[in-house]
């Protein structure tokens, strides 16, 4: 007779490690609202696992900034971490499916003692564990990531590299190269040119049926310029409950103004790329595939951004649509165009009406 500690031991884990910026929110929403036979997605109060992993194998976890922004402590996160053990173990003595899944982009921050730890735990209820990461190519990246910090709060033009081998070296070492897949993360070869259907589809479960919308969409350049303008001459991305609705509210504007998308210029990205070309070449080698082609710069009506002095620049240019007025060029010097698309920014915020507590 097979014991029940056996037949824990013959289920197969399923990790979508979430490289940011590779559709991860929305295949997570999907995740959390589908119900997936022979599958059980771990339920940890949030679709994206990455916060309760953090509270349960982070190091100094109550230093991670969503804890603080909530004002918990140490002791807080402690007794979240027992609560977060004690429901991941329900569920895997209560749920009888021969599949679990995981989704979070905890897994590609490349924190070994972390990675292992969580290992040690998982492994003794798992008899494999598969790893799933998109690999996201440079220019698309670093564009996404720096709309994604100005949405949080950066004031200027910032270039982050994914870093590609620290996120995927950690999980090789970790879970075993043969069990850490990877995949370029191009919508125009995905299945059904959708990153959820081909993430269902790459991991061998059955296509969603639930209804999903896509989350977390690109910025507007007028949307990014604007936000970047605000944080850098406001009180900054953080503050009471009455401003972060402010602000909430403010963004909102600026994702509606009608602008072209944004990306980063190829002269700045080119540099980038030359900068990390020995990581790069170490990731298309571990993937077996090279990036497509990159971009070519100004040939398809996307706005282009290269400097920090461009940012600000694109500010002063972009501030018209907030009077109905079409962007136009106001100052070649760059702290007057600050000073410019600031006076615009503050006029029109202050003839908008308070927002309601739905807003939140």
């Amino acid at each position: 007779m097979v014991s029940s500690s056996e037949i824990q031991r013959q289920r197969r884990l399923i990790i979508h490690a979430g490289m940011h910026k590779t559709g991860s929110t929305a295949i997570q929403h999907c995740l959390a609202g589908e119900n997936i036979p022979e599958v059980h997605t771990f339920r940890l109060g949030q679709p994206n696992h990455s916060v309760p992993l953090t509270a349960m194998f982070g190091e100094n976890p109550e230093t991670n900034f969503q804890f603080r922004k909530r004002g918990l402590t140490a002791t807080d996160v402690a007794a979240k971490r027992d609560k977060l053990n004690k429901s991941v173990h329900r569920q895997i003595q209560n749920k009888s499916a021969p599949h679990f899944l995981l989704s979070a982009e905890w897994f590609s921050r490349g924190r070994i003692p972390e990675l292992q730890r969580f290992f040690d735990q998982f492994s003794k209820s798992f008899e494999k564990i598969d790893v799933y990461i998109y690999i996201r190519d440079p220019q698309g990246f670093v564009t996404s990531s720096f709309q994604q910090g100005i949405k949080t709060g950066a004031k200027s033009l910032f270039v982050p590299w994914p870093n590609y081998r620290k996120r995927v070296e950690a999980l090789d070492g970790v879970f075993g190269r043969e069990n850490v897949h990877t995949r370029i993360y191009n919508s125009t070869t995905f299945s059904g040119s959708d990153v959820v259907q081909d993430f269902f589809s790459w991991v061998g479960l059955p296509p969603p049926t639930s209804h999903y919308t896509r989350k977390n969409s690109s910025m507007s350049a007028a949307a990014v310029a604007l936000t970047a303008c605000y944080w850098r001459n406001s009180v900054g991305a953080t503050g009471s409950p009455e401003k972060m609705r402010r602000h909430k509210q403010i963004m909102a504007v600026f994702k509606n103004l009608p602008s072209p998308p944004l990306r980063l210029g190829m002269k700045l990205v080119s540099k980038l790329v030359e900068q990390n070309h020995k990581d790069l070449e170490w990731i298309e080698q571990r993937m077996g595939l090279s990036f497509p082609a990159e971009r070519t710069q100004g040939d398809d009506g996307v706005f282009e951004i290269s400097s920090n002095d461009e940012l600000i620049h694109s500010a002063a240019f972009f501030c018209p649509l907030l009077r109905e007025s079409p962007p136009s060029i106001q100052t070649e010097d760059v702290v007057e165009a600050d000073k410019l698309a600031w006076g615009s920014i503050s006029s029109f915020i202050s003839n908008l009406p308070a927002p309601s507590q739905a807003n939140t």
